[in-house]
Protein backbone atom coordinates (compact mmCIF):
# COMPACT_ATOMS: atom_id res chain seq x y z
CA UNK A 1 0.00 0.00 0.00
CA UNK A 2 2.61 2.42 -1.04
CA UNK A 3 1.79 6.15 -0.67
CA UNK A 4 2.80 7.24 -3.92
CA UNK A 5 0.13 6.60 -6.94
CA UNK A 6 3.20 5.76 -9.49
CA UNK A 7 4.65 3.12 -7.13
CA UNK A 8 0.62 1.43 -6.52
CA UNK A 9 0.19 1.31 -10.23
CA UNK A 10 3.62 -0.28 -11.07
CA UNK A 11 2.96 -2.77 -7.86
CA UNK A 12 -0.33 -3.51 -9.23
CA UNK A 13 0.90 -3.70 -12.97
CA UNK A 14 3.46 -6.45 -11.74
CA UNK A 15 0.88 -8.28 -9.72
CA UNK A 16 -1.79 -8.49 -12.45
CA UNK A 17 1.37 -9.79 -14.54
CA UNK A 18 1.78 -12.55 -11.79
CA UNK A 19 -1.56 -13.18 -11.26
CA UNK A 20 -2.13 -14.21 -15.06
CA UNK A 21 0.05 -17.10 -14.50
CA UNK A 22 -1.81 -19.66 -12.86
CA UNK A 23 0.86 -21.68 -10.54
CA UNK A 24 0.92 -17.92 -8.36
CA UNK A 25 -2.70 -17.59 -7.66
CA UNK A 26 -3.64 -20.09 -5.14
CA UNK A 27 0.34 -18.47 -3.16
CA UNK A 28 -1.30 -14.82 -4.25
CA UNK A 29 -4.32 -15.20 -1.90
CA UNK A 30 -2.64 -17.81 0.74
CA UNK A 31 -0.40 -15.09 1.27
CA UNK A 32 -2.57 -12.11 1.78
CA UNK A 33 -3.05 -10.54 -1.35
CA UNK A 34 -6.84 -10.08 -1.05
CA UNK A 35 -6.75 -7.01 1.68
CA UNK A 36 -5.01 -5.23 -0.19
CA UNK A 37 -6.45 -5.91 -3.39
CA UNK A 38 -9.63 -4.49 -2.05
CA UNK A 39 -8.62 -1.28 -0.71
CA UNK A 40 -7.41 -1.18 -4.53
CA UNK A 41 -10.76 -2.25 -5.72
CA UNK A 42 -12.39 1.00 -3.95
CA UNK A 43 -9.54 3.34 -4.75
CA UNK A 44 -9.51 6.76 -6.18
CA UNK A 45 -7.02 6.40 -9.03
CA UNK A 46 -8.99 4.74 -11.35
CA UNK A 47 -5.79 3.08 -13.41
CA UNK A 48 -5.08 1.05 -10.30
CA UNK A 49 -8.49 0.11 -9.39
CA UNK A 50 -8.49 -1.15 -12.71
CA UNK A 51 -5.75 -3.54 -12.37
CA UNK A 52 -6.96 -4.19 -9.29
CA UNK A 53 -10.08 -5.55 -10.67
CA UNK A 54 -7.84 -7.71 -13.33
CA UNK A 55 -5.93 -8.92 -10.72
CA UNK A 56 -9.04 -10.08 -9.02
CA UNK A 57 -10.66 -11.32 -12.16
CA UNK A 58 -7.47 -14.21 -12.67
CA UNK A 59 -7.02 -14.87 -9.20
CA UNK A 60 -11.21 -15.98 -9.18
CA UNK A 61 -10.14 -18.37 -12.12
CA UNK A 62 -8.21 -21.02 -9.57
CA UNK A 63 -11.06 -22.86 -7.52
CA UNK A 64 -8.56 -23.20 -4.23
CA UNK A 65 -8.92 -19.37 -4.39
CA UNK A 66 -12.78 -19.28 -4.20
CA UNK A 67 -14.17 -19.79 -0.54
CA UNK A 68 -10.72 -17.70 1.07
CA UNK A 69 -11.69 -15.27 -1.29
CA UNK A 70 -15.36 -14.94 -0.41
CA UNK A 71 -14.58 -15.01 3.46
CA UNK A 72 -12.21 -11.91 2.92
CA UNK A 73 -15.24 -10.16 1.71
CA UNK A 74 -13.84 -9.39 -1.64
CA UNK A 75 -17.70 -9.15 -3.17
CA UNK A 76 -18.66 -6.16 -1.38
CA UNK A 77 -16.38 -4.42 -3.67
CA UNK A 78 -17.12 -6.43 -6.63
CA UNK A 79 -20.87 -5.35 -6.45
CA UNK A 80 -19.86 -2.19 -6.58
CA UNK A 81 -17.52 -2.32 -9.37
CA UNK A 82 -20.52 -3.64 -11.05
CA UNK A 83 -21.92 0.23 -11.63
CA UNK A 84 -18.74 1.49 -12.48
CA UNK A 85 -18.62 4.53 -15.48
CA UNK A 86 -15.53 2.02 -16.41
CA UNK A 87 -16.63 -0.78 -19.08
CA UNK A 88 -13.57 -2.66 -18.62
CA UNK A 89 -13.52 -2.65 -14.47
CA UNK A 90 -17.02 -3.55 -14.94
CA UNK A 91 -15.86 -6.77 -16.91
CA UNK A 92 -13.36 -7.66 -14.36
CA UNK A 93 -15.88 -7.35 -11.66
CA UNK A 94 -18.32 -9.39 -13.42
CA UNK A 95 -16.14 -11.93 -14.67
CA UNK A 96 -14.57 -12.39 -11.37
CA UNK A 97 -18.32 -12.71 -10.02
CA UNK A 98 -19.06 -15.14 -12.58
CA UNK A 99 -16.17 -17.36 -11.59
CA UNK A 100 -16.64 -17.17 -8.36
CA UNK A 101 -20.85 -18.08 -8.51
CA UNK A 102 -20.07 -21.63 -9.19
CA UNK A 103 -19.08 -22.67 -5.57
CA UNK A 104 -22.06 -23.31 -3.66
CA UNK A 105 -21.29 -21.35 -0.89
CA UNK A 106 -19.89 -17.98 -2.59
CA UNK A 107 -23.57 -18.05 -4.71
CA UNK A 108 -25.53 -17.55 -1.52
CA UNK A 109 -23.10 -14.94 -0.06
CA UNK A 110 -22.89 -13.30 -3.12
CA UNK A 111 -26.65 -12.96 -3.09
CA UNK A 112 -26.34 -11.64 0.10
CA UNK A 113 -23.82 -9.10 -0.71
CA UNK A 114 -26.01 -7.22 -3.18
CA UNK A 115 -25.42 -8.93 -6.32
CA UNK A 116 -28.61 -9.38 -8.12
CA UNK A 117 -29.54 -6.18 -8.81
CA UNK A 118 -26.68 -4.63 -10.48
CA UNK A 119 -26.25 -8.22 -12.33
CA UNK A 120 -29.96 -7.61 -13.57
CA UNK A 121 -28.86 -4.00 -15.05
CA UNK A 122 -26.43 -5.63 -17.05
CA UNK A 123 -28.74 -7.81 -18.88
CA UNK A 124 -29.61 -4.26 -20.57
CA UNK A 125 -25.88 -3.39 -21.39
CA UNK A 126 -24.98 -2.05 -24.86
CA UNK A 127 -22.29 -4.62 -24.95
CA UNK A 128 -22.71 -7.91 -25.31
CA UNK A 129 -19.90 -9.38 -23.28
CA UNK A 130 -21.17 -8.09 -20.59
CA UNK A 131 -24.76 -9.47 -21.03
CA UNK A 132 -23.27 -12.60 -21.45
CA UNK A 133 -21.13 -12.35 -18.33
CA UNK A 134 -24.31 -11.18 -16.36
CA UNK A 135 -26.31 -13.96 -17.66
CA UNK A 136 -24.22 -16.29 -16.62
CA UNK A 137 -23.40 -15.22 -13.16
CA UNK A 138 -27.03 -14.95 -12.55
CA UNK A 139 -27.84 -18.35 -14.23
CA UNK A 140 -25.27 -20.14 -11.69
CA UNK A 141 -27.08 -17.80 -8.69
CA UNK A 142 -30.61 -19.43 -9.99
CA UNK A 143 -29.34 -22.62 -9.20
CA UNK A 144 -29.61 -22.00 -5.06
CA UNK A 145 -33.40 -22.15 -3.73
CA UNK A 146 -32.79 -19.17 -2.17
CA UNK A 147 -31.61 -17.34 -4.76
CA UNK A 148 -34.31 -18.38 -6.86
CA UNK A 149 -36.69 -16.02 -4.99
CA UNK A 150 -34.79 -13.21 -4.83
CA UNK A 151 -33.45 -12.99 -8.75
CA UNK A 152 -37.56 -13.67 -9.54
CA UNK A 153 -38.34 -10.50 -7.26
CA UNK A 154 -35.45 -8.31 -8.45
CA UNK A 155 -36.94 -7.71 -11.99
CA UNK A 156 -34.99 -9.91 -13.58
CA UNK A 157 -37.43 -11.95 -15.48
CA UNK A 158 -38.39 -9.51 -18.79
CA UNK A 159 -34.42 -9.18 -19.39
CA UNK A 160 -33.95 -12.72 -19.40
CA UNK A 161 -37.16 -13.59 -21.39
CA UNK A 162 -36.04 -11.32 -23.97
CA UNK A 163 -32.72 -12.96 -23.86
CA UNK A 164 -34.73 -16.07 -25.27
CA UNK A 165 -34.69 -13.60 -28.39
CA UNK A 166 -31.32 -12.21 -28.37
CA UNK A 167 -29.11 -13.10 -32.33
CA UNK A 168 -26.20 -14.41 -30.34
CA UNK A 169 -27.30 -18.25 -29.78
CA UNK A 170 -24.81 -18.29 -26.24
CA UNK A 171 -26.62 -16.03 -24.60
CA UNK A 172 -29.97 -17.25 -25.73
CA UNK A 173 -28.73 -20.48 -24.23
CA UNK A 174 -27.12 -18.91 -21.17
CA UNK A 175 -31.10 -17.27 -20.28
CA UNK A 176 -32.81 -20.85 -21.19
CA UNK A 177 -30.69 -22.71 -18.77
CA UNK A 178 -31.17 -19.47 -16.50
CA UNK A 179 -35.05 -19.82 -17.01
CA UNK A 180 -34.59 -23.42 -16.79
CA UNK A 181 -33.21 -23.32 -13.08
CA UNK A 182 -35.89 -21.00 -12.08
CA UNK A 183 -38.70 -23.11 -13.41
CA UNK A 184 -38.09 -25.78 -11.17
CA UNK A 185 -39.28 -23.44 -7.98
CA UNK A 186 -43.30 -23.37 -7.86
CA UNK A 187 -43.51 -19.69 -6.95
CA UNK A 188 -41.13 -18.87 -9.95
CA UNK A 189 -42.76 -21.45 -12.63
CA UNK A 190 -46.07 -19.07 -12.09
CA UNK A 191 -43.82 -15.82 -12.48
CA UNK A 192 -42.25 -16.86 -15.49
CA UNK A 193 -46.00 -17.77 -17.13
CA UNK A 194 -47.34 -14.73 -16.08
CA UNK A 195 -44.13 -13.06 -17.35
CA UNK A 196 -44.54 -14.77 -21.27
CA UNK A 197 -41.96 -17.30 -21.31
CA UNK A 198 -43.80 -19.53 -22.67
CA UNK A 199 -44.12 -18.22 -26.30
CA UNK A 200 -40.08 -17.45 -26.69
CA UNK A 201 -39.21 -20.73 -25.43
CA UNK A 202 -41.78 -22.87 -27.47
CA UNK A 203 -40.20 -20.94 -30.41
CA UNK A 204 -36.95 -22.30 -29.60
CA UNK A 205 -37.91 -25.85 -29.89
CA UNK A 206 -37.05 -25.00 -33.30
CA UNK A 207 -33.59 -23.50 -33.02
CA UNK A 208 -30.76 -24.69 -34.81
CA UNK A 209 -28.11 -24.70 -31.90
CA UNK A 210 -29.26 -28.67 -30.02
CA UNK A 211 -27.93 -26.79 -27.12
CA UNK A 212 -30.46 -24.06 -27.43
CA UNK A 213 -33.18 -26.41 -27.89
CA UNK A 214 -32.28 -28.42 -25.06
CA UNK A 215 -32.11 -25.95 -22.50
CA UNK A 216 -35.96 -25.03 -23.93
CA UNK A 217 -36.90 -28.50 -23.63
CA UNK A 218 -35.88 -28.62 -20.30
CA UNK A 219 -37.57 -25.14 -18.74
CA UNK A 220 -40.53 -26.12 -20.65
CA UNK A 221 -41.07 -29.95 -19.24
CA UNK A 222 -40.59 -28.30 -15.79
CA UNK A 223 -43.20 -25.49 -16.88
CA UNK A 224 -45.39 -27.85 -17.75
CA UNK A 225 -45.68 -29.88 -14.58
CA UNK A 226 -48.35 -26.89 -13.55
CA UNK A 227 -51.69 -28.05 -15.39
CA UNK A 228 -52.68 -24.94 -16.67
CA UNK A 229 -49.44 -24.87 -18.55
CA UNK A 230 -49.87 -28.15 -20.60
CA UNK A 231 -52.41 -26.98 -22.81
CA UNK A 232 -50.82 -23.49 -23.54
CA UNK A 233 -47.91 -25.72 -24.36
CA UNK A 234 -48.62 -28.24 -26.49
Amino acid sequence: RAPSESTQEQAAAALWSLSGQPRNQAKMVAEGAVPPLKDGLRSSNKRVQEQCAGIVRNLSMNEANEVAMMEEGIFPPLVELLRSLNERVQEHACVALRNLSIHPRCKLQMVADGAVEPLVALLRSPLESLQEHAVVCLRNLCMAVDNAVTVMESDALPPLIGMLRHHDAKIQEHAAVAIRNLSVYDDCEVKLVAEGALPPLVYLLRHENRAVQEQAVGALRNLSVMADNKARIA
